[in-house]
């Protein structure tokens, strides 16, 4: 249930205020079917009919973290576990020192969602996406990935890169839906051909800084 409640180095409730630069706060399907707007971090404008996930910036190793992570890797292992087997198509592992930013989705205390950045030789790329069953389809998806890219761009990235396979249509669909881009395969997946690499430019990154 990853039930992590407010208290210290822990996140606030739904609907608190937000104080990490990296906050989202994501409107999500009430249950009569509205659609709850998004709201600004720390926004005041909230209504009792809307759940808001807050996406917080947090430490490698959090405990919510740690476990979403977990809970990623177990299913990974279901969908792709037998093509785990050939040279260079083992799981590929995030050294946590090439981190540079860690993000949790948080319901009410709960965490819900997990997205990562790390270094990539030059590049900066999106690792271990992932959400709760239950929560899935609900937008926060959306607010994690619009978080890792406003890190990045606060990182100087000119455009973020990811990962991920033919098993997941669920996350091609989302990742075109928010603008990413098919690029070749790139180290280290260039063995594992039933992948699919994207890019999304990040505006206002190095590239325009430069210009």
């Amino acid at each position: 249930m990853l039930p992590y409640q407010r208290g210290a180095g822990r996140a606030p409730a739904a609907g608190g205020r937000v104080r990490t630069p990296y906050a989202a706060d994501v409107g999500r399907r009430d249950d009569a079917g509205r659609q709850g707007r998004r709201h600004s971090a720390g926004s005041r404008r909230m209504t009792t009919e809307w759940t808001t996930y807050l996406v917080r910036a947090v430490p490698f190793d959090h405990p919510a973290a740690v476990d979403l992570r977990a809970a990623m890797t177990e299913e990974m292992n279901q969908r792709y576990g037998d093509r785990f087997s050939g040279p260079g198509t083992a799981p590929v592992t995030v050294e946590a020192g090439s981190v540079v930013f860690t993000g949790v989705a948080f319901d009410a205390g709960r965490a819900v969602g997990h997205i990562l950045l790390r270094r990539l030789d030059e590049e900066i790329e999106i690792k271990r996406m992932y959400v709760v069953p239950s929560h899935r389809g609900s937008g926060v998806a959306r607010g994690l990935l619009a978080a890792a890219e406003r890190a990045a761009r606060d990182l100087g990235a000119a455009r973020v890169i990811l990962h991920t396979g033919d098993r997941q249509p669920e996350a091609i669909r989302l990742y075109e839906r928010e603008g990413y881009t098919r690029i070749p395969l790139y180290p280290p997946y260039t063995a594992m051909t039933y992948s699919t690499c994207f890019e999304k430019p990040l505006g206002g990154g190095a590239a325009a800084s430069e210009q």
